[in-house]
């Protein structure tokens, strides 16, 4: 009886934490990010650039969306764009579908759209080639930007 308060309690304790994880993030900056499972440069960055952006102060102050598509062709279909994975990889019912429609994105991938206070002021395209000049160069620095991070 005693190890299952504490396991209540636990949980309880968790859960409160990660609400409080969530109203963290007073910023008004949504990042999406578009994948798919058969983009090589998809992985790539989700190997190389993934670990240290997640445990950046930049992360730690926006809302973070992945459309995780099977292909890349799918990408943009709306059943993606509806149900996108959150920071943790869950999927959430939160339609996105009007920053996909704003920003004309019918394709491409990786790709990384920032939305500030509900508008689309970054659509991060692919570069040519592997699409990292796009993170480095544009998508970062514009999300530092936004979030007056330097």
């Amino acid at each position: 009886m005693m190890r299952r308060r504490v396991l209540v309690a636990g949980a309880a304790a968790l859960a409160a934490s990660r609400n409080a994880a969530v109203k963290a993030r007073p910023s008004g900056v949504t990042m999406i990010y578009v994948s798919a499972w058969d983009c090589p440069p998809c992985h790539v960055w989700q190997r190389n650039h993934w670990p240290t952006f997640q445990a950046s102060p930049e992360f730690a102050r926006i809302d973070w969306y992945k459309i995780d598509a099977p292909a890349i062709r799918t990408a943009y279909e709306d059943r993606y764009w509806q149900a996108p994975k959150d920071r943790d990889g869950v999927a959430v019912e939160r339609d996105l579908r009007r920053f996909r429609d704003e920003a004309g994105l019918t394709r491409g991938v990786p790709r990384w759209v920032i939305v500030k206070d509900g508008a689309v002021v970054l659509n991060g395209k692919p570069a040519s080639g592997s699409g990292f000049l796009s993170w480095t160069d544009d998508v970062l620095p514009a999300l530092r930007k936004h979030l007056a991070v330097v």
